[in-house]
């Protein structure tokens, strides 16, 4: 299975009506938990709708797929804002870091709710676990010891894997 045209959007949706607003952050975590849930589920390949945000999609502003994009238009309620065009999200980087972290996987195992395990086909490569709190604030069993962890901005931390308390927010685990 594919999933060609995933998305999520941030701020005030007006079309379709009682859309939530979602701030920057919180799309940026549903954009990796959505795909990390997707290919957990085995879907060989998941992609984002759009890089950059419509404006009036569906003739009037506001709509669903003006506000999915990771990269702003500027336009509209961007340009009254004072947002200037090909200004990234928190999205765009949380895509990146998913990508760079685990592109080239080979295979992910889901080892319960809000934790995964990615493994790759080079033999030098450790797997990389992407975490967050979906009913747990610990980290699985086998994620012990010094590990590096970074966010979904790519901003790396290193720590005892036993003083990680998980958040809604996902993570990438990586053993030292």
């Amino acid at each position: 299975f594919w999933v060609t045209e995933y998305a999520t959007p941030t701020g005030l949706v007006l079309w379709p009506p009682d859309s939530p607003v979602q701030t920057e952050e919180q799309q940026a975590a549903e954009l990796v938990t959505h795909f990390v849930t997707m290919l957990g589920a085995q879907v060989s390949r998941v992609s984002w709708a759009r890089f950059y945000e419509n404006y009036r999609y569906l003739e009037t502003e506001g709509g669903f797929f003006d506000h999915t994009g990771l990269i702003y238009n500027g336009l509209g309620d961007e340009a009254a804002s004072r947002i200037e065009p090909g200004t990234k999200k928190q999205s765009y980087f949380a895509y990146q870091t998913l990508i760079a972290k685990v592109g080239s996987c080979s295979r992910v195992h889901r080892l319960g709710a809000g934790a995964y395990k990615f493994f790759f086909n080079d033999e030098d490569r450790d797997p990389v676990y992407i975490l967050w709190d979906a009913g747990n604030t610990t980290a699985p069993a086998d994620v012990s010891g010094p590990v590096t962890i970074t966010d979904l901005s790519g901003s790396e931390t290193e720590m005892a894997a036993e003083d990680l308390t998980l958040t809604p927010v996902p993570i990438f685990v990586e053993k030292r």
